[in-house]
């Protein structure tokens, strides 16, 4: 806090003006404030001082230069003082440091921009509902998952339900409701419609504050655009479900081909007389047979990467007791082992 005459010379000053200016108050008092400031930082205020001189009142902010070139921002209110009679005879200046204060508020708008930035890149928006108040608070972001970008009025609870898609209100309400009552976190997935008429898929997880009695303070949380998400997962699933019918088509054809030359191979055997060649021979056809069973086994498998041995075997077995139960009879066989899974290439013999 400062007085200065009208002459501008200082009259009066406090120690917090001392210790900002580095010196004592023989040094201030009954000496010019451009002698006092310096030249530099009284350029910037003299304008100001002259206005208040001429009976004006005013709060401006300026940045002075002091030692070791240290910068601070100051909030300086001017105000004349005036006689009886109307003259005036000086002013009072009053400079608050706001450096501190203006870093803040820029760290905190640095914050907020970056909070929007990310919250419009993913899509994101945030809330708080108070519970005892019924008051909220809903981020830009949020209102522009509504589709809301004018208006942007408190949203009440009841408001933001009138955009969930009429096919999930009460899976919605409920959803709340039991998280509420079990002190649970919500995630849900749901629909909602924005206010041009717009479907879009939304992912909403929150956490609830509760007081000493159990009774919900307070909800914050977040809901997520996820509709290119939902979109690309039914792709995939649709090219999966068509891969998978292909896939199931190419080793039906493939066993029935097997099949027609295990029973060409059948047809072919009745005409070899030599029992050696005629046990190559079953052996062949006995391989393409496997061969054709494990095709078999995969079109109408879910999984056509893996086949289950054990199965595998027990049928190939069954094949081979009815190809030799002319020749031996009362044939028994008995298969025991784990269930093992083999890859396609290493099932086929």
């Amino acid at each position: 806090i400062s007085y200065v005459d009208a002459d501008q010379r200082y009259v009066l000053v406090n120690r917090e003006f001392e210790t900002f200016h580095g010196k004592d108050r023989e040094q201030i008092i009954g000496r010019q404030m451009k002698n006092v400031m310096g030249n530099r930082n009284y350029g910037k205020i003299e304008s100001h001082v002259q206005n208040a001189l001429a009976g004006h009142s005013g709060r401006i902010e300026l940045t002075f230069d002091f030692k070791d070139d240290v910068k601070k921002l100051f909030e300086v209110n001017y105000v004349p003082e005036t006689d009886p009679k109307g003259n005036i005879n000086g002013c009072y200046l009053l400079a608050i440091d706001i450096t501190e204060k203006k870093i803040s508020e820029n760290n905190q708008k640095q914050i907020l921009t970056s909070i929007q930035q990310g919250e419009k890149i993913a899509k994101l928006g945030f809330f708080e509902r108070n519970w005892q108040t019924g008051e909220g608070v809903w981020s830009d972001g949020f209102f522009n998952l509504l589709g809301i970008y004018e208006d942007r009025k408190v949203l009440q609870h009841e408001g933001f339900l009138k955009f969930i898609h009429p096919d999930d209100f009460e899976r919605v309400k409920m959803h709340i409701e039991s998280t509420l009552k079990n002190h649970q976190e919500m995630n849900i997935t749901f629909k909602l419609i924005q206010k041009n008429g717009t479907t879009i898929h939304v992912h909403g997880i929150a956490s609830n504050l509760y007081d000493n009695d159990g009774n919900p303070l307070l909800t914050r949380g977040t809901f997520q655009n996820i509709t290119h998400t939902i979109s690309i997962e039914k792709k995939i699933r649709k090219a999966l479900k068509e891969k998978e019918i292909m896939l199931k088509e190419i080793h039906h054809r493939v066993k029935n081909n097997l099949q027609l030359i295990s029973s060409m191979l059948g047809l072919q055997e009745k005409y070899i007389v030599d029992p050696h060649d005629l046990s190559c021979f079953k052996d062949s056809k006995l391989r393409i047979k496997s061969m054709a069973t494990v095709h078999e086994k995969l079109y109408k498998s879910e999984d056509f990467t893996n086949i289950n041995l054990m199965k595998l075997i027990s049928e190939l077995i069954h094949e081979v007791k009815q190809d030799y139960s002319m020749v031996i009879d009362n044939i028994t066989v008995a298969v025991s082992g784990h269930d093992i899974n083999l890859e396609i290439d290493a099932a086929i013999p």
